[in-house]
């Protein structure tokens, strides 16, 4: 697919009579009127993009991010989604005609399939570890994406949840950390290692493809996704 650089990431919407009035300080109100534009995807024709535009809610102290479509010459924008809990991570399959997306509308974070056309999206993934980085096998029959699993548990849901439970119901109210990565900002890693696995795009059912006490892909502190799949679709590297 042809790349195209695209440069616009934020969106400052400012009132025209800030703009010819008399100058002042920016204020917090300012901020929170800030529109951001990231994750500009295009599509496989090189027709539109696709963008996750972020808003704020001063009085509720609350952000959310919907997924947007437009024409590539920035015509005919039109929002795609519009759940409370937000929307994030939009692909294109490689017929143009899917765009998958990572939401926690049902609670856990988990993928969604949704026609580009319009219409209801359909849940995809049904996991309790969440979603990051998807991303389309080239014929379009799979998903690979990246969960935080424990090692013992893989694919095994049922698995995962219990050794969670475990967790947090524990008597123990402290974290013992003798390793890295322990913790990223508020999130503790509790045990669990990042694996890639694979959804089937036609019934959904995951497997995971890096299992082991390890990371793969391994910890980043933001950046492109550590993972692609081979042209032929054979290999993920």
């Amino acid at each position: 697919m042809k790349k195209h650089g695209i440069c616009f990431f934020i969106l400052m919407l400012v009132p025209l009579a800030t703009v010819a009035g008399q100058k002042r300080a920016f204020t917090i109100e300012d901020l929170y009127r800030v529109k951001v534009v990231s994750d500009i995807q295009v599509s496989p024709d090189g027709g539109s993009v696709s963008y996750v535009l972020t808003t704020s809610d001063l009085a509720r102290a609350k952000r959310v991010s919907h997924i947007w479509v437009m024409d590539i010459d920035g015509g005919n924008p039109r929002q795609m989604t519009q759940s409370e809990k937000g929307e994030s991570s939009p692909r294109f399959s490689p017929d143009g005609g899917t765009i998958a997306f990572v939401s926690a509308r049902e609670g856990d974070s988990n993928l969604y399939l949704m026609p580009v056309g319009g219409g209801e999206a359909r849940r995809l993934t049904n996991i309790s570890t969440g979603v990051s980085d998807p991303q389309w096998s080239p014929d379009g029959k799979s998903i690979a994406f990246a969960t935080d699993v424990y090692p013992e548990c893989g694919a095994d849901d049922g698995c995962n949840k219990r050794t969670s439970e475990r967790w947090q119901e524990g008597p123990l109210r402290a974290h013992l950390a003798d390793g890295l990565l322990y913790r990223h900002w508020s999130s503790w890693k509790d045990g669990t290692r990042t694996h890639i696995f694979l959804a089937s795009v036609a019934t959904g059912e995951v497997t995971d493809l890096t299992p082991g006490d390890f990371d793969s892909p391994g910890f980043q502190l933001g950046g492109p996704q550590q993972y692609d799949f081979s042209p032929d679709g054979a290999e993920i590297v």
